[in-house]
């Protein structure tokens, strides 16, 4: 039996996931931010805190606007927790686009 790593569909998943741990930005792409986010903050190894209608200003290493992968989500703590160096994140539900984090950066409300 083949490996699933070097098969064609099996090789694609492996380079996106690898590039999705990584926090490179695999797909260009334009989209906008929506006003209703939900920042969540790391607080211990799987402990998270909420912070709702508010924003994470910075330190993005990863977003929907411009991945795909990020898009149509209702949470983002599983992204977060399998991507190398995110310790934070803004999801906005209403539009389920998650903004990894490299840091908590500055905490912007929404209204």
């Amino acid at each position: 039996m083949a490996n699933p790593n070097t098969t064609g569909s099996g090789k694609a998943c492996a380079t996106l996931l690898a590039r999705l741990r990584s926090g490179q930005d695999p797909f260009p792409g334009q989209f906008a931010r929506l006003a209703d986010e939900l920042a969540e903050v790391t607080v211990s190894e799987r402990t998270w805190t909420s912070q709702p209608n508010t924003d994470l200003g910075g330190s993005d290493i990863r977003h929907g606007l411009t991945d795909p992968l990020l898009r149509g989500l209702t949470e983002c703590i599983a992204i977060c927790s399998e991507t190398d160096m995110c310790r934070a994140y803004t999801l906005n539900p209403s539009g389920g686009t998650c903004f990894l984090k490299s840091e908590k950066g500055s905490i912007l409300p929404n209204n």
